[in-house]
């Protein structure tokens, strides 16, 4: 066995989106991949999702959200650890290590990166993203992102302004349901062979929730009524990232890595794994950038 193993912390909506990684990360080290880390891996759902509690008072935005997560870690015993996650992982991930950065999140790692450059935060990326040309994948990026802002932006809009409305037909139709989840599915992987039982166990996790269904949009409304998406704080401790959008993305902050990859959609750990998995080894591996950032902790025996 290998032990004195890194501590991750993987924020996701439900813990089944990490079903794939976490075997990945958590196997040890092998004599043919000496240089290959291993992780303690903790895939916790967020509160509203899965089998977690809902937030039960109005104001539970992202500073709430960072400071359940830094709480649940250091009771399991990781003073120290660093924080993975995409979509609304994204967001909590990045409110933990600006929150508890060079505390007890020493680096931060996300799937979904993007960036919104100013000419007074960052003038020189500003003025060199006015002339210079797009490279394929940024172009790509792009047309994705304007395509999905002019057709499928409706479902963020409703939930941050109605989100109890929502919550009522979600509750009352299982079908209903269904339908809400499988079409963002569909459309947000990068053409994924979904499989019957893959859908319905993701499906049911919202169906039969400690909640219900109705709680998980609840996020939706309060991290827009707080104003933290048009906030967002930049980082200075260690960021990393896999799957970046556009080279904007690097003044979220302090980027010691970026890596690309020709596939992946939305659910980066689910759709990716092994991509996704071989990043976080190179970051966190001897001689990675992010190397021996948890002290006593590196991963190695």
């Amino acid at each position: 066995m290998c032990c004195n193993l890194r501590s991750l912390d993987s924020e996701l909506g439900h813990f089944m989106e990490a079903k794939k990684l976490i075997p990945l990360l958590t196997s040890a080290s092998q004599p043919e991949q000496p240089e290959q880390p291993s992780f303690h891996v903790v895939a916790l759902s967020l509160p509203g999702y899965g089998f977690s509690e809902a937030p039960k008072k109005k104001g539970f935005a992202a500073a709430q959200f960072a400071e359940v997560g830094n709480k649940l870690m250091i009771s399991l015993g990781y003073e120290e650890f660093v924080v993975q996650g995409g979509d609304w992982g994204h967001l909590v991930g990045k409110q933990m290590a600006y929150s508890y950065g060079n505390k007890s999140v020493k680096a931060w790692h996300t799937n979904i990166a993007t960036g919104f450059p100013s000419f007074f935060s960052n003038p020189l990326t500003f003025l060199t993203a006015l002339i210079k040309p797009w490279t394929p994948v940024e172009r790509a990026g792009l047309e994705r992102s304007q395509a999905n802002r002019k057709y499928g932006w409706g479902y963020f809009e409703i939930q941050a302004t109605r989100p109890q409305t929502l919550g009522y037909s979600l509750a009352d139709s299982p079908v209903g349901l269904l339908a809400w989840i499988y079409e963002k599915l569909v459309t947000w992987t990068d053409q994924y062979p979904w499989e019957d039982d893959d859908v319905l166990a993701w499906v049911s996790i919202y169906w039969f929730s400690r909640a219900g269904p109705a709680a998980s949009v609840r996020i939706y409304c309060e991290v827009s009524c707080s104003g933290f998406m048009e906030n967002i704080p930049k980082l200075w401790s260690p960021v990393l990232l896999s799957f970046p959008s556009c080279e904007w993305a690097r003044t979220i902050g302090n980027v010691v890595y970026a890596s690309e990859h020709d596939h992946g959609g939305h659910f980066a750990a689910h759709e990716q794994p092994e991509d996704l998995a071989g990043d976080l080894r190179k970051m966190f591996a001897k001689g990675g950038p992010a190397y021996g950032v948890v002290s006593k902790r590196v991963g190695y025996e």
